[in-house]
């Protein structure tokens, strides 16, 4: 029943997000006034081809760069295209006024195929971008053809910047969540399994998830393989230790655990992070 309960949640989850992702599709892109150009992206870089890396509309002011990549469709020879970073306004918008030009660059192109404009960092030390609203305006031949805007600002933390270390399997825990007799190795008669993780540069807000997965043994047929026995879920932030436990069912004294491979797998706002590995023999 708890097996079948889980899937169909999932399943659920699953047809709400697609739900969601069909419908951003419908939504319309930058538009190139020409029809020339396609495909236009903010990027902090590019690869050999001219292709966007690292697609953002947000940039740190410590950026080295920020890139427009684009795909230009049959382009005659000779076309130029020209990128004029422009500070709409901000930080500095007293000093320079809005709609400030900072910089332009114009490259020429033919052909179909990728290519990009960029503004590099001052080679100043210590340089930052002022924060603010920005904006790349493309023109074509001399015409204005599209524009994308952009934004400089600290970043913000993210839970994908976080990392979990540590992760100790163990038969408990202090008043501190560290490991206080570690093993990979339980016995058919232990009270809990315990996980002990470091946690580091999280937000707060930030949820995570174990899942406590029977991978293979002596009760195969009758839960399969991979059998996910048990889901823990919960919210953490900052730095430091916590513990996950799965115990022994409290309404079954006499109950054992079935002998085989274990492993508990870690996920953090649904990026999986860590996972460990443990017996019961």
């Amino acid at each position: 029943m708890n097996k079948r309960y889980w899937l169909v949640v999932q399943i659920f989850i699953a047809l709400i997000l697609m739900a969601v992702l069909l419908t951003g599709c419908g939504k319309k892109g930058v538009i190139s006034t020409s029809g020339l150009l396609t495909e236009i992206t903010m990027t902090a870089a590019v690869d050999d081809n001219g292709r966007p890396l690292h697609p953002t509309t947000v940039f740190a002011p410590d950026a080295d760069a920020f890139y427009c990549s684009f795909k230009v469709i049959d382009a005659p020879p000779e076309t130029e295209i020209k990128g004029e970073w422009t500070y709409v306004s901000g930080e500095v918008e007293a000093q320079i006024g809005k709609n400030y030009v900072m910089d332009e660059l114009t490259i020429t192109v033919e052909g179909t195929r990728y290519a990009f404009v960029s503004y590099l960092r001052p080679p100043l030390p210590g340089y930052k971008w002022p924060k603010g609203d920005c904006k790349v305006v493309l023109y074509v031949n001399g015409k204005e053809d599209a524009s994308i805007p952009f934004t400089v600002k600290e970043k913000e933390a993210s839970s994908s910047d976080g990392t979990v270390t540590d992760v100790t399997m163990a038969t408990a825990v202090d008043s501190n969540d560290r490991p206080l007799r570690s093993t990979s190795v339980f016995t058919a008669d232990a009270e809990a399994f315990y996980c002990s993780l470091k946690l580091s540069h999280f937000p707060p807000g930030t949820r995570i998830k174990a899942e406590w997965v029977y991978v293979g043994g002596e009760a195969v047929g009758e839960v399969g393989e991979s059998n996910v026995l048990q889901s823990n879920t919960g919210t953490i932030g900052g730095d430091g230790y916590t513990s996950i436990a799965l115990k022994r069912p409290p309404d079954n004294p006499d109950y054992k655990w079935p002998k085989g491979d274990y492993k508990v797998v870690l996920s953090v706002d649904g990026e999986e992070k860590a996972s460990a590995s443990f017996k019961v023999e």
